[in-house]
């Protein structure tokens, strides 16, 4: 028996729990996600969304079925981003970007937004990735640098420590 996942809006089916999983099930989870993502306009559906699609994920073993899963979290997390749109300097005053209440997962979700916009191609199986990996080739492709906390002049030198021989005591050198 199976249930609907996220009934208003799609058809996509998950397994009951003890049911047998196939990779062709998973896959096709997959492919009907990617299809159907871009009419969903709740931010609330999509965390539902992703949250199912991870804890199907932890309940997989073999790390071939987990990767189809991990495909849905991430086109889950990049239409997040679009529906946050762009980041504004100040606090939060839109009841969309106070949804997603963790700062640093807003901007990796605005940044995979870049590749569902299409500003980037990605391969079906480039989706497929950790959340981190996916997000250093985004910025690849998009060109994006993260920003760099400035670095003091003293940041590159080490510290000298000469050890003790013969009964010396250690003397230690700092920048």
């Amino acid at each position: 028996m199976a249930r609907e996942w996220g009934a208003e809006v799609t058809t996509l089916i998950i397994p009951e729990r003890g049911a047998p999983v196939t990779a062709e099930m998973l896959g096709a989870i997959e492919q009907k996600a990617a299809i159907e993502i871009a009419s969903v306009e709740s931010i609330e559906q999509l965390e539902t969304w992703r949250r199912q699609a991870a804890a199907l994920e932890h309940y997989l073993r073999d790390k071939e079925l987990q990767r189809p899963m991990l495909g849905v979290q991430r086109r889950v997390e990049a239409r997040i981003g679009q529906l946050l749109g762009n980041a504004k300097p100040g606090p939060a005053q839109s009841s969309v970007v106070t949804e997603v209440s963790d700062k640093d997962a807003r901007s990796v979700f605005r940044i995979l937004a870049h590749a569902l916009d299409g500003r980037c191609a990605l391969e079906p199986d480039e989706w497929r990735k950790s959340r981190r990996a996916l997000v250093s080739l985004v910025r690849n492709k998009v060109g994006l640098v993260p920003e760099m906390a400035p670095r003091s002049a003293c940041m590159f030198r080490g510290i000298v420590a000469d050890p003790p021989f013969h009964g010396r005591e250690r003397q230690l050198q700092l920048c």
